[in-house]
């Protein structure tokens, strides 16, 4: 365990890597070593949150998907003028 330990300290601190990610008109760029953290606790947050995941209403999260995907402002106009041309 000490030896995967000491290895892992290694190559992290051996790693010039960055990673960025370009999003118009945004720039982020941080390190390697960060998104490994990240990946890490982004698996370790869902898997231990699988009771909380599972107590989750299908009906509930259906209605909010639906709300947050809804068309709002000129495009709900357009999609209603366009199913009243349809008829």
């Amino acid at each position: 365990m000490l030896l995967l330990l000491v290895t892992v300290v290694w190559l992290a601190s051996n790693n010039q890597g960055y990673v960025l990610v370009v999003r118009s008109p945004y720039r982020f760029q941080f390190s390697f070593n960060f998104l490994l953290i990240l990946i890490v606790l982004g698996f370790l947050a869902i898997h231990f949150s699988k009771s909380a995941v599972k107590s989750v209403n299908p009906r509930l999260l259906f209605k909010i998907c639906t709300i947050l995907t809804a068309p709002t402002g000129k495009q709900a106009q357009e999609k209603r003028s366009a199913m009243v041309k349809r008829r």
